[in-house]
């Protein structure tokens, strides 16, 4: 008998990581148990099968647009492959005991990366309340619940309310009301094109200080037409000495991104080329004007 096919998600239950492994399994008409891993590097981890696979945030429309730097590190030395992708609106609510009023709250607890996406509500509103980072907004949510002290808020998702029977006290108090965070789809097996998709490749330079150095790769992309979606530089061991995570328009088997990636692979300054994955966006293809 074949052993339960598991996705891996940062927790506890009812976190984001949570509701975008839900939100994806759904989406895709795939079924698999939820394991809950207490870092991205135990999602990681936790993957042992090939039909498994793991969801981790990656990168988010506020706090600096920021790739999440623990997921960066696993991508790099890690032999998973992104497979698919989650983009998932992030609405922020302010979680207490049913008891507890706003007016009395004096200390808030969430993840250091929520706290960032709620600055202005904090600042506003509850500026003298002492701030406890958690290991995930759930988790916090979860610490609110255990410790029956009223006069302590979670900063955590609608699902966390339901799940561990806490009161809303104020809805939606992210700063940024479109707010999403992009979640990446983690596993052993690589997706065949569709069309539209998104190739996730890393780059190393023998010396990454060098002037213009990353000029000849973006200008091999753009002559062969390849949309550059994201670009992110990573310090390594040095603050002169970068890891570059780039996103690219189209699937390392379409004809003109294999030439490419080829090209660029042969470029002497060249340390490390390493495709993390192509894979289908998420996004709907835009409608092409007549």
């Amino acid at each position: 008998m074949a052993s339960e096919r598991i996705i891996a998600a940062l927790g506890p239950k009812a976190s984001f990581s949570d509701e975008a492994a839900r939100n994806y399994l759904a989406r895709t008409m795939q079924h698999a148990r939820i394991e809950y891993c207490n870092s991205i590097s135990s999602c990681y981890n936790a993957i042992k099968n090939a039909p498994d696979i793991a969801i981790v945030p990656i990168l988010n429309s506020t706090a600096e647009a920021s790739w999440i730097n623990y997921t960066l590190a696993e991508l790099k030395t890690n032999d998973l492959k992104i497979c698919g992708e989650e983009i998932l609106p992030v609405r922020m609510n302010l979680l207490a005991l049913q008891e507890a009023r706003l007016e009395d709250i004096t200390e808030v607890c969430t993840i250091e990366k929520a706290f960032q996406q709620c600055n202005n509500y904090l600042n506003t509103h509850l500026q003298k309340a002492k701030r406890e980072n958690a290991s995930s907004t759930s988790a916090a949510a979860q610490l609110v619940k255990n410790s029956q002290n009223s006069k302590k808020a979670a900063i955590a998702n609608a699902l966390a309310a339901k799940t561990y029977g806490l009161e809303t006290l104020v809805q939606n108090i992210q700063d940024n009301p479109h707010n999403v965070t992009r979640f990446i789809v983690l596993g052993y097996h690589e997706p065949l094109p569709t069309g539209y998709d998104r190739t996730t490749i890393i780059l190393e330079y023998k010396d990454s200080s060098k002037q213009g150095i990353l000029v000849d790769a973006l200008q091999n992309l753009s002559s062969k037409k390849i949309n550059l979606l994201y670009l992110q530089s990573v310090p390594n061991n040095a603050l002169d000495d970068f890891t570059f995570y780039l996103d690219i328009e189209g699937h390392q088997k379409d004809p003109h991104v294999e030439e490419a990636l080829a090209d660029i692979n042969k470029m002497r300054d060249i340390s490390l080329l390493k495709i993390a994955g192509s894979y289908p966006r998420m996004q709907k293809k835009p409608t092409q004007k007549l």
